[in-house]
């Protein structure tokens, strides 16, 4: 199975015009089972921007999840999971925030090779938010059993503290990383820096992760590709 993470930021791409069409042609592309989704926004009918959520689910044929964060009259703002597979169960928490409030969704889904938690999140803007966050994200996680992967805009890069304390806490392996070297993610024109991550259970494998070359947001995707649960894992 082909798993795709994406901060989507409201379908504005690098020209800041907004497109569900050119987000759902990157993940169609993809040939994305499970997509994990950042900055969806949610509009009542008749506001303008449409249902973010049950628009690409149904320009997809997908399963959506949606977990919306910040909640405004006529407007819901947050982070959503969807799947080709049965889900089976979903969890929505809030996180430790300072300022715009963040969150995580967890969905269990059946898959052919058993079943799998996906968790998707969005980290804030603060070094120590981050910390409490990636404390938080870890408690979740090792109250999980079973085949696990995590996905998301954790807003920082590697070398600093809360993604760091995240893999010492939950012994979660990032997929991206091979012989050292990682593919940058942000900004999606002229990407700098890797901000956009998958950490997985040890009885998760990818035959390969890339990041994908698409404007159609602030964000470049990231896709594991050839994704397997071990034998014997629960």
């Amino acid at each position: 199975m082909n798993i795709l993470t994406y901060n989507v930021r409201g379908t504005r791409g690098i020209d800041d015009i907004r497109s569900v069409e050119r987000i759902v042609d990157t993940i169609r592309s993809s040939q994305a089972d499970i997509v994990c989704l950042q900055e969806v926004e949610q509009w009542e009918p008749g506001v303008g921007f449409g249902n973010q959520p049950a628009d690409l689910a149904r320009l997809l044929a997908m399963h959506v999840e949606f977990h919306g964060i910040l909640t405004l009259p006529h407007y819901r703002y947050g982070i959503a999971i969807l799947t080709r597979y049965p889900v089976v169960q979903s969890d929505r928490y809030l996180l430790p925030s300072v300022g715009e409030q963040r969150g995580m969704i967890r969905v269990q889904i059946s898959t052919e090779q058993g079943d799998l938690s996906v968790f998707c999140t969005h980290w804030g803007l603060n070094g120590e938010e981050r910390i409490k966050q990636a404390g938080e994200t870890a408690a979740a996680i090792n109250a999980t059993t079973g085949p696990k992967i995590i996905c998301g805009d954790l807003n920082e890069t590697a070398d600093h503290a809360a993604v760091s304390t995240l893999i010492s806490l939950t012994g979660q392996r990032d997929l991206a990383v091979k012989d050292g070297d990682v593919e940058f993610t942000f900004p999606a024109d002229t990407p700098d820096c890797r901000i956009d991550y998958m950490l997985a259970s040890p009885e998760l494998t990818a035959s390969s992760v890339t990041v994908v070359n698409s404007q159609a947001s602030d964000h470049r995707p990231v896709l594991a590709s050839g994704v397997g649960i071990n034998s014997g894992s629960s």
